[in-house]
């Protein structure tokens, strides 16, 4: 209704259902002609009168119903969102608490989480620490002999200690043969042993891993063109947007309406209708979002 009516004589202590009641039955409105005027189903508003808030949508929509609501009724809005705002406001603190617990609860499981994989991160610091140090001990460490090298120094005998056999004067074949020949010739395993005494051949060094370069920063271009966002609704919709990092906005469109925006980034949008708009970023379209009814929170819309 587009004139305000004059309010019939209400006291201010009434709560927010009571005032709507009453002023709706003094004007002969039913449920279901108030919603035909304001398009919010029927059970919004029956849950609005009753102060059923648990029924009613987030607190920033419902804040839209009670404007509607009001200004279908014609009167004021001002006072009737101050009704509404003292008789809900025990439960939306209460709404508050337990979603400030559920945060609490949610950092607490990230910071666990965080610790887990810190200390699996150090862990593997460590592993592959030890991996690299080790080699190089071994390197260090002079080489143990080998067990050919310990059989040769077992089985070779000392030739200069080895006392020489008397030669008997009537052996006369053997004192015929040269000098030469009365010392003891080594044998072929004794000679194979001799021969098996060269140094041992140092392992091979382990090559370095070279170090990769790091690649360079890729350059990150921004650009100073706004962009732009716009709703045109289909349905009533109730809207939240956040351009940027200023203060988020609320409108209630109408179906028909448009409202745009713009950023230098992105948007942050909330709707109360998933399916009651057409959403579009630079001129795309965008979505859809959700169902109908549905409401959804917190879209980020980038280009």
């Amino acid at each position: 209704m587009s004139n305000l009516q004059d309010e019939p004589t209400m006291t201010s202590s009434d709560s927010i259902g009571v005032h709507l009641k009453k002023i709706r039955e003094t004007q002969g409105l039913s449920l279901d002609q108030v919603a035909s005027l304001t398009r919010i189903q029927s059970k919004f508003l029956q849950a609005l009168e009753d102060e059923e808030f648990q029924l009613l949508p987030e607190r920033v929509f419902t804040r839209g119903f009670v404007r509607t609501y009001a200004r279908s009724l014609g009167i004021s809005e001002d006072d009737t969102l101050r009704r509404f705002s003292e008789s809900s406001s025990e439960y939306y603190q209460q709404g508050q608490k337990a979603q400030h617990q559920a945060q609490l609860q949610i950092q607490e499981e990230k910071r666990g989480k965080l610790n887990r994989n810190l200390v699996i991160i150090i862990s593997i610091i460590i592993l592959v620490a030890l991996g690299f140090l080790l080699p190089s001990q071994q390197q260090s460490l002079p080489p143990s002999p080998s067990p050919d090298q310990e059989h040769s120094e077992m089985a070779s005998p000392d030739l200069a200690n080895v006392e020489k056999p008397k030669i008997q004067p009537e052996e006369t074949e053997l004192n015929s043969l040269p000098l030469e020949e009365e010392k003891f010739p080594l044998t072929d395993q004794e000679s194979q042993a001799d021969l098996d005494l060269s140094p041992l051949t140092p392992p091979p060094a382990i090559p370095e891993t070279p170090t990769p370069s790091a690649a360079p920063a890729e350059s990150i271009s921004t650009s100073t063109d706004p962009i732009r966002l716009e709703i045109q609704a289909t349905q009533l919709t109730w809207v939240v947007v956040k351009s940027d990092n200023d203060d988020p906005k609320e409108a209630l469109l109408q179906p028909g309406q448009t409202a745009t925006w713009e950023a230098q980034q992105q948007f942050t949008l909330t709707l109360g209708n998933a399916a009651g708009s057409v959403v579009k970023l630079n001129g795309e379209p965008r979505g859809p979002f959700g169902k109908p009814g549905q409401v959804v929170r917190e879209v980020v819309l980038k280009p």
